[in-house]
């Protein structure tokens, strides 16, 4: 949904991921409605969850950051804690109004995409993804304080946590197409944002392991 890269991905775990249908008689599913509707139901509040949790983990990633530590490149083709703040914030704007698109505009039946299968693509960081344009940092964030980029990212997460608390009926039923997946539906694309989050802290986190970052005293 958002990487040229994913195309790969997604072809080889789709082999993994998607499982055989199987054939219910009409007087069953009838009598599973009410449950699979509950689990949708289920499925969105877990990953609102993850929305809230990620936003956690991103204000302990940045909080207390100086100007050098934020602007530090472990190499120039590398970008810095600030630019991947400044590319999440992007991402999460860009990606809102697709849990607000009206229920039933678009259907999955021709998507092989699965819950799993979006949190593996977006957790494996062996294989390196290139951003689209509308994506790439600008520069933001450059001169900004920690204080400043949390709250401009809190306050994007936060609209998107309420985007998808608003959702009414089936969040399964809300569908917008993913650049790499297919249509997808709402929870998948919070499932999106809280993995896409993650990968990119482990990002940051990567850029304060290096043995040049600078130290807070400087």
């Amino acid at each position: 949904m958002l990487y040229t890269r994913l195309s790969t991905l997604l072809a080889v775990l789709a082999l993994v991921f998607v499982s055989a249908c199987v054939n219910e008689q009409p007087d069953a599913v009838a009598d599973e409605m009410p449950e699979m509707e509950t689990s949708a139901a289920s499925d969105a509040d877990l990953a609102a969850a993850e929305l809230r949790s990620t936003l956690v983990d991103f204000r302990e990633m940045i909080a207390g950051l100086t100007p050098e530590q934020l602007a530090f490149r472990e190499s120039p083709d590398r970008w810095s804690i600030a630019e991947n703040a400044e590319h999440l914030l992007l991402v999460e704007d860009g990606l809102r109004p697709n849990l607000t698109v009206e229920p039933g505009m678009m259907s999955k039946t021709d998507s092989a995409a699965t819950d799993e299968m979006i949190v593996a693509v977006y957790s494996d960081r062996s294989t390196p993804m290139l951003a689209p344009e509308p994506f790439v940092p600008q520069g933001q964030f450059e001169g900004a304080t920690a204080d400043e980029i949390i709250a401009n990212f809190q306050a994007s997460r936060v609209a998107t946590i309420d985007a998808a608390e608003s959702i009414e009926g089936d969040p399964r039923m809300i569908v917008a197409e993913h650049g790499a997946f297919g249509p997808i539906d709402a929870v998948q694309w919070m499932l999106t944002l809280s993995t896409h989050t993650e990968r990119h802290l482990a990002q940051m986190q990567q850029v304060k392991d290096h043995t040049d970052y600078p130290s807070a005293t400087m």
